[in-house]
């Protein structure tokens, strides 16, 4: 693939790279595994969230176009080509790392495992598809924003196993990025469902390049983001009924 089309170096090199500094951080800092995994994630949720920021302010404050035109159109104008592909091959890379830690994950709970490993796979799927054939750019790099809500998580997760609570301001965040997340896929599914535009170029097999296709994608994200919900309130109760305990065995 990267032979026939050099910018698929992008999942490649978001992998390799995220394997060097997880790497790094534990020989050069002595972080268990788990720590190393979380500040990699956290760090690599923030770059894809600043990537596919970046391109959406630049392109609302130069563009003759409105954004939301733009995403629901198959094809990407070629000044804003070279930005996307970066920001989906940072998204498709991401979610194979997802996909491979999920895969080393010891959670007895089979069918959430399941279902997280296949949105996540889907995700990969997706993405490199639209990376290869240049095809729905910029539909899925607003979707990058969510990236925001995956670093509170991933920050949740670092201070529950450094200091065994999250506390009241992270879940805050928490929530708060989860209705900006399922904003963001409701908007999204809007505008493709809605928007009428020409197709993708002839090369584009139609089953890729089909507006049904990436709605149908942003709708498996919309039902993912109602499965993180449920896990969230659950994980929330468990974290307050500790905190009570701790308190009750402080006084």
């Amino acid at each position: 693939l990267v032979l026939s089309k050099p910018h698929m170096a992008m999942v490649p090199s978001t992998i390799v790279g995220a394997l060097l500094l997880l790497g790094g951080l534990r020989r050069a800092l002595r972080w268990p595994v788990g720590v190393a995994l979380d500040v990699t994630g956290a760090f690599l949720s923030c770059v894809t969230w600043v990537a596919a920021a970046s391109l959406l302010l630049h392109e609302h404050a130069h563009g003759s176009v409105g954004v939301l035109a733009l995403i629901a159109q198959p094809t990407t104008p070629p000044a804003l080509l070279y930005g996307a592909r970066a920001v989906v091959g940072l998204a498709a890379g991401l979610s194979a790392l997802r996909a491979w830690e999920l895969l080393q994950c010891k959670r007895q709970d089979s069918a959430w495992l399941a279902w997280e490993v296949a949105v996540h796979s889907g995700s990969l799927v997706f993405a490199a598809a639209a990376l290869y054939f240049d095809t729905w750019l910029l539909a899925l790099v607003p979707a990058q924003l969510c990236e925001a809500h995956a670093a509170i998580i991933r920050a949740r997760t670092l201070l529950i196993r450094l200091q065994g609570r999250a506390g009241r301001p992270l879940w805050a965040c928490a929530w708060a990025t989860l209705v900006f997340r399922l904003g963001v896929h409701a908007l999204l599914l809007l505008a493709i469902a809605t928007t009428q535009s020409a197709t993708a170029s002839s090369p584009v097999p139609s089953l890729i390049s089909s507006r049904r296709a990436a709605a149908a994608a942003v709708l498996v994200h919309l039902l993912h983001d109602v499965s993180i919900a449920i896990e969230m309130a659950n994980a929330h109760v468990a974290d307050e009924r500790a905190a009570a305990v701790g308190r009750a065995g402080a006084a």
